[in-house]
């Protein structure tokens, strides 16, 4: 039976693999992109206010489309995460809204930049996918690998999806092995155990970020 087994390996591994090139999770990760270019071209040819608003509208929806928030937000917040208490229930509720849109953003303030800088050609291409175990939030995760250009420099970007009902969603992007989620979750572990911050103090931030990030007015790092 061993020896059997040890037989039918190298074809059981191609299959494994052959089922993984066919996830259609690279294809939905280049569709999204498609569409964000999209919405690119649309703002350089009509940069009127009122195009705009209804372009940035439709591609927030675009981006939310595939991220499912419940998730991400109990991903991002471990063992923090609880709906114990009405009072922690309102704040989860609060994070989660939070977090949505700094995530939604963020994804747009890459792929959507200021106008001086919207005709420029995107940064990331993707390349190919893969799967794995992810063992530091104990995923299936379905992976998209990409490369980044920034100041001629190239970075290895890996969009990190898992699938539900037959669709996928992402809920991490790493930049040369580091991990987005990771670093969030470390800096909500880090206040929120502070004793003179906490959680209500972290959703404060958030807020503060997040209506920055909306209204054009992120400083950026010196």
């Amino acid at each position: 039976m061993r020896k059997i087994f040890l037989l039918l390996l190298p074809v059981l591994v191609t299959l494994d693999l052959y089922s993984q090139e066919k996830s259609g999770v690279l294809e939905f990760a280049q569709g999204k992109m498609t569409e964000l270019e999209e919405f690119q071209k649309s703002l350089v040819e009509n940069p009127s206010e009122e195009n705009k608003k209804a372009v940035m509208e439709k591609a927030r929806n675009s981006v939310m489309d595939m991220l499912e928030f419940d998730v991400i937000s109990r991903m991002a917040l471990g063992k923090y995460y609880s709906e114990k208490t009405p009072q922690s229930k309102r704040q989860m509720d609060r994070f989660r809204e939070l977090y949505r849109r700094l995530m939604t953003e963020s994804i747009l303030k890459i792929n959507l930049p200021e106008k001086k800088s919207l005709q420029k050609k995107n940064p990331l291409k993707l390349h190919r996918e893969s799967y794995k175990k992810d063992t530091i939030f104990n995923m299936d995760a379905w992976i998209v690998h990409g490369t980044m250009v920034s100041k001629k420099i190239e970075y290895k970007v890996e969009l990190y999806f898992y699938r539900k009902n037959n669709r996928f969603y992402l809920y991490d992007v790493r930049i040369d092995d580091s991990s987005t989620l990771l670093d969030y979750r470390n800096y909500f572990y880090q206040t929120i155990s502070d004793p003179k911050k906490g959680m209500d103090y972290l959703i404060q931030k958030l807020t503060e970020k997040v209506n920055d990030l909306e209204n054009g007015k992120l400083k950026k790092k010196k």
